[in-house]
């Protein structure tokens, strides 16, 4: 399975996200930025909560909210948790012998 299939997976549930068909990495992180700038708009703890649960280092994320835009945030929050996911696929490669 691709990389972003398996975060797609793994983060749906908590960003509301619907199934759908995604075919790229690209495509991942315009889904999850329109997500997470609905709920950006809705309810602000939830998206600390994600990136807590994510372990999400606090200080790139408390970078991506001093951005100026919520549109940018959102994307910039987006691909924190894209690349924190993808870190943790390859340590479990490297780690399970794959």
């Amino acid at each position: 399975m691709e990389d972003y299939l398996q975060i797609l997976d793994k983060i749906r549930p908590e960003l509301s996200i619907r199934k759908e068909k995604i075919a790229s990495e690209e495509e991942l992180l315009e889904v999850f930025t329109k997500a997470i700038l609905k709920i950006l708009r809705t309810n602000h703890q939830k998206i600390i909560n994600v990136l807590y649960k994510h372990d999400i280092d606090e200080r790139k994320a408390t970078q991506a909210f001093k951005l100026i835009n919520d549109e940018d945030i959102a994307s910039a929050i987006a691909q924190l948790l894209i690349d924190r996911e993808k870190q943790k696929i390859e340590i479990r490669k490297k780690y399970s012998g794959n």
